[in-house]
This record gives C-alpha cells, structure tokens and sequence, in this order.
C-alpha cells in the first residue's frame, strides 16, 4: 500500500511538477515541500536550487546541480 505525502504543483503557464511519496510526518511533509519549491525555482531559474543548496551548506548537492547545469548546456 502507498502512504505518505505526495505533493503536485501546477501553473497555467509554466508546467507541471510532483514529489513524493514522503513519509506521513512532520518531517516527510517538511521535505516533500522542500523538494517540490526546488523543482518550481529549478524552472524559473536553474541556479536558484543551486544556490539555496550552497546557502544550507549541501555542497555535494549544490555541486550536483551546478554541475548537470554545465553538462546541458
């Protein structure tokens, strides 16, 4: 059976984003949020993710995003 959080965002405009599952606690709704507004930022601006990784001090992850950024472009 599924459970959890799963989160689904969508604008007119822009596009479709979903996460999940999470565990159903205040920790996995804590983090579906997290990763669905990095999805959102991620289409607005590719460096934004980035940088809110290099702000929480996630090197590893903000070196990830910056480099796939690299590599597609």
């Amino acid at each position: 059976s599924r459970s959890g959080f799963s989160l689904f965002a969508r604008s007119g405009g822009m596009g479709y984003w979903t996460c999940g599952p999470f565990p159903a606690t205040t920790q996995g709704l804590n983090q579906a949020c997290n990763e669905l507004a990095l999805k959102v930022l991620e289409t607005i601006d590719p460096l934004w993710p980035a940088a809110y990784e290099l702000a929480n001090k996630n090197f590893e992850a903000a070196y990830e995003r910056l480099r796939k950024l690299m590599k597609d472009a």
